[in-house]
């Protein structure tokens, strides 16, 4: 294959394929079961050390709002955090603490908070993170360790914390959990990792505040998704719709896509929605780019084959601006739309309030 790839994100993504597929290697199957199982019991178990108090947690001095998933990736998570974050701007100061996934502020024994007038690269401090910043005007504090993060937060006189990616974050004390699952896979193909695409159990959806499904295509999708949450949870739940724009059009237009996302088929139908003719496909594992010469060889073969343009995804393009490549470039940019349970979004809002009011 002309495309160099390392030993590892060729191993990731070919097990993505496997997992995506159902369909598993003779003997890799049984391997892949057993090793779920082992990662299903460290989950449990780890969570009983919280709940029997025998591991610490730290109360918080401001508002948490923790926003995560029961899955690897590909929920649509960070788009659900910016649009929580546009709307919390509104009525006070916001920080989204993050832990900057494959990034090398992951590594920091100390939390960063991100300068905007900084020239600031996805390698250094995660793509959600450069994004978020981009997109928001919250405080972006970057760490691994969230309770040092809270407190720079608190520091700075932040009235709400949105601890992105915070459920299996249990160090954390937080005053709202919210829950954000993929309406086409709420339950990540029902195995745990490796096998499957959950890494945490539907049991813990009992203890959200709210549960937000997104990419809700439909009244029946919606009340279908409703049904099987209820074996789970009773919590209010939300209906959400990513709406996708691209900055060029991509209408009757031969296309190259490349993409590092989680979950990529909703991506990939919105292309074909909006009427491109894909061509060519380059994947990388979630949150990593493909290399400049890696992706300039791309684009080199995508044009040899009639591409006419490259595609990619936001969270994709702030990983590669500023490179020069052979093909113009569309992005498609996503704006999420409650269009189930508005008056949960409304309440949620308000709750928020209320926790902040509560505090002062």
């Amino acid at each position: 294959m002309w495309i160099k790839k390392d030993f590892q994100s060729e191993l990731e993504l070919r097990l993505l394929r496997y997992i995506e597929t159902g369909r598993f290697p003779k003997g890799l199957s049984s391997f892949l079961s057993g090793a779920s199982l082992a990662y299903k019991w460290g989950v449990l178990a780890r969570h009983r050390c919280y709940e029997r108090h025998w591991l610490r947690r730290f109360v918080p001095s401001t508002v948490v709002i923790s926003v995560g998933n029961i899955v690897a990736g590909g929920s649509g998570k960070t788009p659900f955090v910016r649009y929580l974050a546009q709307d919390l701007e509104s009525i006070g100061k916001v920080a989204i603490l993050l832990r900057g996934y494959r990034s090398f502020l992951e590594k920091n024994k100390r939390p960063v908070l991100l300068d905007r007038a900084g020239i600031l690269t996805h390698h250094f401090c995660s793509d959600e993170a450069k994004l978020l910043l981009e997109d928001t005007k919250a405080h972006i504090i970057v760490g691994k360790n969230r309770v040092f993060a809270e407190q720079l937060a608190a520091s700075l006189d932040i009235d709400y914390v949105i601890l992105d990616d915070g459920m299996q974050y249990r160090r954390l004390e937080r005053d709202m959990d919210i829950a954000v699952l993929h309406g086409n896979d709420p339950f990540g193909r029902g195995s745990f990792l490796p096998k499957g695409l959950l890494r945490d159990t539907p049991k813990r959806l009992k203890h959200m505040d709210y549960i937000v499904l997104t990419h809700v295509q439909s009244q029946c999708h919606m009340d279908t998704c409703e049904a099987q949450l209820r074996f789970w949870s009773d919590c209010p739940v939300i209906g959400m719709r990513y709406v996708t724009t691209f900055t060029r059009a991509v209408a009757n237009q031969r296309v190259a896509l490349f993409y590092g996302l989680g979950a990529p088929c909703t991506f990939i139908e919105n292309v074909q929605k909006a009427g491109g003719t894909i061509v060519r496909e380059l994947r990388v594992p979630d949150h990593k780019a493909p290399s400049f010469d890696a992706l300039h060889a791309f684009a080199c073969d995508a044009k040899a084959q009639g591409a006419q343009m490259l595609v990619c995804t936001k969270k994709d393009f702030v990983k590669i601006q500023g490179l020069g490549l052979p093909l113009p470039l569309s992005v498609a940019c996503i704006q999420p739309v409650v269009v189930y349970g508005k008056h949960h979004y409304e309440q949620l809002k308000q709750d928020c309030i209320d926790k902040k009011r509560e505090q002062t």
